[in-house]
């Protein structure tokens, strides 16, 4: 890569790392949620927390990297501010790691762009933060052990041993992805070099280091509340053409659409570059392996964990970079072939540009349409627990369904209240619900918010009701079974917020 391209390059990763800053707050679905047990978990180590009969925390959590970094942060920052520098350091950090095994690896350096590809894809939209912030770790970690087995230090290691126990408590689905690309990597190391024991031991200790966890997370978490979920539930909805179109699109969105050519021309363009696969003797093969292996065997559903596979788009560019070597053909080129080379790098580039400058146009959109909820939790007092209602959880500026489906909760992670539906439930969380003292907002409310009922779900808990709806809400229909009526009293396009009436007041006003 020329000079000219290396500044091009690291003015694109500059560009990426900023589109976590262009939106008033980033629109990733779930990352309310993880925003809001932030700030519980702030809340918690003050004088004046006002939940604590109804959570707990929970340290045990598999999360404990990302939310002790976003707490750390938020001790300086605001909840919104403290997100946006982990996302855009993990970002510059995922790129990085990238860079770091390419070069370990022998890997082709003019496919570095393709880095670039996929730190904004599904997991990003879904807002799997601890997902997002353990890649560049788990990347951190497959390097140092494949340093560790070609030096055969015992410091390399004990440094194998200390990240790969930081990435166990940082997401453990991907802990099992670097245990998988390790392990082949150590087989393959045998078989051309010998076996050796020592270089096993970095992997056994962190599978006992990996069970004792298990244990103690399971004893820990005897006094705090049930999701109800079978933690050997296992679903596969296996589509072996759906997984095709998925491997190819999510890297990019979310959703199915564009992704398929966008990825096809990329794909392409190392051919078009004349570039060579590596040896089969190389560990490079790896990474992309144990990746189709995920993405087409895995479940969609495992361990009480949603979208398992399909999460890992992430890595298809990185790691199909990985595949080609670095050393370039000493023949000479043609005109027409160099004029191919120079027109798939044009290409590569302004596919890259293409979606960062979609990102960041979607982005400024979505803080206009967002804006209406920004004045409303303005007007709710703090500390008050409600509900949220996403009857239209769909984004028109991110042309995406479900970005506003668990968006209530910044009023949680602002505010210092506690809104419903809740991650309190799931067990991997830093702030669970106690046994005793759960919620009548269940799993699977969040999905079907119409179904709504006063007596059924307790709304007399509730102070406030945050409706997220392309329809003005008839509050006599919605609140049917209520003593008195909740009063509307915030409504501007999509968003309404009712307040919970007291009858004694209502009557001393007539």
């Amino acid at each position: 890569m020329g000079l000219a391209q290396r500044l091009l390059w690291l003015l694109t990763v500059a560009w990426g790392s900023a589109i976590p800053w262009m939106s008033t707050r980033p629109p990733l679905i779930d990352l309310p949620q993880h925003a809001g047990q932030i700030a519980l978990l702030s809340d918690y180590f003050s004088a004046s927390f006002h939940w604590i009969s109804l959570v707990s925390p929970n340290f045990f959590t598999p999360y404990l990297t990302t939310y002790g970094l976003i707490f750390i942060l938020h001790q300086i920052f605001s909840i919104t501010i403290a997100i946006k520098i982990i996302l855009s350091l993990c970002f510059l950090s995922f790129v990085g790691m990238c860079f770091g095994l390419r070069k370990e690896l022998n890997s082709n350096p003019q496919l570095d762009w393709l880095f670039l590809i996929g730190y904004f894809g599904y997991a990003w939209t879904w807002g799997f933060i601890s997902f997002l912030i353990a890649t560049p770790i788990s990347l951190l970690a497959i390097w140092t052990y494949l340093r560790f087995l070609r030096s055969k230090h015992f410091s390399s290691g004990l440094l194998v041993t200390f990240i790969g126990s930081l990435l166990l408590i940082s997401h453990g689905l991907m802990f099992g992805c670097f245990f998988m690309i390790c392990s082949l990597m150590l087989v393959q190391d045998w078989r051309f070099n010998g076996f050796r024991l020592e270089k096993l031991m970095p992997l056994l200790f962190l599978i006992f280091f990996g069970v004792m966890i298990a244990f103690a997370t399971s004893y820990a978490q005897t006094n705090l509340a049930s999701d109800g979920v079978e933690l050997l539930l296992f679903i596969w909805n296996y589509d072996l053409i759906l997984r095709l179109k998925e491997f190819l699109t999510y890297p990019f969105d979310q959703s199915l659409r564009n992704g398929i050519p966008l990825a096809m021309v990329i794909l392409v363009i190392p051919f078009l570059l004349k570039l060579r696969f590596c040896s089969y003797k190389s560990p490079a093969f790896i990474p992309f392996i144990v990746l189709v292996t995920i993405f087409f065997l895995g479940p969609t559903f495992a361990l009480k964990t949603q979208y398992l596979y399909q999460r890992f788009a992430i890595f298809l560019f990185p790691f199909f970079a990985f595949l080609f070597i670095a050393i370039e053909s000493q023949r000479k080129f043609t005109c027409l072939e160099r004029f191919l080379s120079l027109a798939a790098k044009v290409l590569l580039i302004g596919c890259i540009w293409f979606q960062f400058w979609t990102y960041s146009l979607e982005a400024r959109s979505f803080s206009k349409e967002s804006a209406p909820f920004e004045a409303m939790i303005k007007v709710m007092n703090p500390h008050e627990r409600a509900l949220y209602l996403p009857i239209n959880a769909e984004s028109d500026a991110q042309n995406r369904d479900n970005i506003y489906l668990h968006y209530g909760q910044w009023y949680q992670a602002e505010k210092g209240g506690f809104v419903d539906f809740n991650f309190a439930w799931f067990p991997v969380v830093i702030m669970r619900f106690n046994q005793n003292e759960s919620s009548p907002i269940k799993l699977g409310f969040e999905w079907e918010p119409i179904k709504f009922d006063w007596q059924k779900n307790n709304g007399e808990l509730f102070k406030y009701f945050i409706i997220k709806s392309k329809k003005e809400i008839d509050p006599a229909d919605l609140f049917k079974g209520a003593a008195c009526i909740p009063t509307r009293i915030f409504f501007e396009q999509e968003w309404q917020l009712f307040e919970k009436s007291n009858c004694q007041d209502m009557l001393s006003t007539k």
